[in-house]
């Protein structure tokens, strides 16, 4: 028995043994493979931080309004470089430049004369150019198509002005096509074949009345989607028909072959074609009509007003409109050949003008 007792009790102590062996081997295994962890947490923290700056300028970065600002800038940049890039060359009068640089010089002079185009995009030229630097040459630069441009002459001041118009057509047809809900390629595309467009670019590098009117036209184009989309009886919607309404006026101001655009724009706006809110209330359409005709009645009105005087032209006027000018007259007196135009043109009566 005892012998049998000592061999258990040293069976059980060995047994303890292992036990308290495995259990005291226990806690340095479990800090070496704690080590390994932690390092690998702190990689993963690291990492981790890294995620969550990223994860919380990504809202940033993907709002519509960020990437619309960044490409419209890049646009500009892109189409600034374009048009201004030696918009000295040639420094020589091209096409009509020898026309809308004399009325340029006469509305300073305040010398009456004729245009088939309406008032405002020589008007632009006259007043923003004097603005910004233009001023009347000693001896006539625009003479006769090919002249060259001496050392005093500011042209580079209205070619830079045409440059600056053109160079925002490219933005706001993106901003139109990103306003149509096109895909950022589309927009992107339609884009940069405006950018590209090689009559544009020319166009928008002389001065000539162009670049004013492609500008006024997608800045009415523009302003109307905008219109459409606007829910009705909303600050934002009255917003939106005055600017219209004032866009499609300036262009038509420019020159009245853009009448199809602002046309195009009535046609959707009063048969509600295409947009949920598109269709004009006669109310709506009432004040923009109201806006579109003072405002193009009053840059008539300015125009007539600044240009008092009889000048080299005086005789290209109507009889009551040679009365009303100012200084010593150039007029021929003797009669005149009559023509049907001429007749149909005048407000007198056909007898009269017989």
């Amino acid at each position: 028995m005892g012998r049998s007792g000592l061999k258990k009790t040293g069976q059980k102590k060995s047994s303890t043994g292992r036990k308290d062996g495995v259990g005291k081997k226990e806690p340095s295994s479990t800090v070496s493979e704690k080590q390994p962890a932690n390092g690998k947490k702190a990689k993963a923290g690291t990492h981790g931080s890294d995620r969550g700056l990223m994860s919380s300028l990504k809202p940033i970065v993907d709002k519509s309004w960020v990437r619309t600002l960044l490409v419209s800038a890049l646009l500009l940049i892109a189409s600034i470089l374009l048009r201004f890039y030696r918009l000295e060359h040639p420094r020589s009068v091209v096409f009509d430049e020898t026309h809308f640089g004399k009325f340029t010089d006469w509305y300073l002079k305040g010398e009456f004369f004729f245009d088939i185009h309406p008032p405002l995009g020589k008007m632009v030229f006259a007043y923003l150019g004097s603005a910004l630097g233009y001023k009347l040459s000693a001896v006539e630069p625009y003479g006769y198509i090919g002249q060259e441009f001496g050392p005093e002459d500011k042209f580079l001041v209205l070619r830079g002005i045409s440059a600056t118009f053109g160079a925002f057509v490219p933005v706001f047809t993106f901003l139109t096509c990103e306003e149509l809900d096109l895909p950022l390629e589309s927009s992107l595309l339609a884009a940069i074949a405006v950018l590209f467009e090689h009559m544009l670019i020319v166009e928008s590098r002389l001065i000539l009345l162009n670049s004013q009117l492609m500008f006024h036209l997608s800045l009415a184009l523009y302003f109307a989607v905008r219109l459409w989309k606007s829910p009705q009886a909303t600050q934002q919607r009255w917003i939106f028909l005055v600017f219209t309404a004032l866009a499609a006026t300036a262009a038509i101001s420019v020159k009245w072959t853009a009448g199809v655009t602002p046309f195009v724009i009535a046609l959707v706006s009063f048969f509600g074609l295409l947009f949920p809110h598109a269709r004009l209330t006669l109310t709506e359409c009432g004040i923009a009509a109201t806006i579109a005709v003072s405002a193009y009645t009053f840059l008539h009105y300015l125009h007539f007003k600044t240009l008092p005087n009889t000048g080299q032209v005086g005789h290209e006027a109507e009889t009551p409109r040679r009365d009303s000018l100012l200084g010593p007259s150039n007029i021929k007196t003797e009669p005149q050949a009559t023509t049907l135009f001429r007749v149909l043109r005048s407000s007198r009566p056909l007898s009269a003008r017989l």
